[in-house]
């Protein structure tokens, strides 16, 4: 099976504290680990504007992974 690599960005509430989101961040990396993908990097690119608003926020989190993997998910 061919690896790719792929990027993931994920934005969280503003709201949220900075453990919450490392928290949350680390559980994704473990899903993804857990099957198979392996993390070339993790970026914390912090709150931003986004260009939409979505559930009445303009502003957001953002969560840069970059992983390593086959893209196929669970067998």
């Amino acid at each position: 099976m061919n690896k790719r690599t792929y990027e993931l960005i994920f934005i969280v509430d503003p709201t949220v504290g900075e453990e919450d989101v490392m928290r949350l961040s680390e559980g994704v990396q473990k899903i993804i680990t857990d099957q198979g993908g392996n993390i070339v990097k993790t970026e914390m690119m912090g709150k931003r504007q986004m260009a939409y608003e979505i559930n009445h926020k303009r502003d957001g989190i953002y969560v840069l992974l970059e992983v390593d993997g086959s893209g196929m998910g669970c067998a």
